[in-house]
């Protein structure tokens, strides 16, 4: 987690880019470049959305059975008509307003199925104009419960 946050730190000078991780250094269940894609794709996001000079934090806790990987901004938020769709294919929160940044809208229609194709899941939580949480949770290997 560590070092994809400090990748796109590096290249990034929009926003500062703080990890807080009570775990050790990688996942130990599944493919490690995938779950490295979802984080980029979820701080890329982030960073896309926060405001200049903002802050995104990274924040990851774990425990015998499972890990948590929380990506936060304080940027423009998503639209409440929007959420629902956040994780579907082409959905694009934004289209047609000041923060239309371009895209395809499969971003997180990507991350989402990697997160399920692991066994764990991705949730999000975002208020507008305040920034939003983007969570997914993993079984360890520990736990003996593999979504493959």
């Amino acid at each position: 987690v560590a070092s994809t946050a400090q990748s796109l730190a590096a290249k990034t000078k929009k926003v500062r880019i703080k990890v807080n991780s009570q775990c050790g250094a990688t996942y130990d269940n599944g493919d490690p470049s995938r779950i490295a894609q979802v984080l980029r794709i979820l701080l890329e996001n982030a960073v896309k959305f926060s405001q200049p000079d903002g802050a995104v934090e990274v924040a990851v806790s774990c425990n015998r059975k499972t890990t948590v990987v929380a990506v936060s901004d304080h940027g423009i938020g998503i639209p409440v008509a929007k959420q629902s769709q956040i994780f579907e294919r082409f959905s694009r929160a934004h289209l047609g307003t000041v923060f239309d940044y371009g895209g395809m809208g499969i971003s997180l229609f990507i991350a989402w199925q990697i997160i399920l194709q692991h066994g764990g899941h991705l949730s999000f939580s975002s208020t507008e104009r305040k920034g939003s949480t983007f969570e997914f949770e993993l079984p360890n290997a520990e736990a003996g419960a593999h979504g493959r």
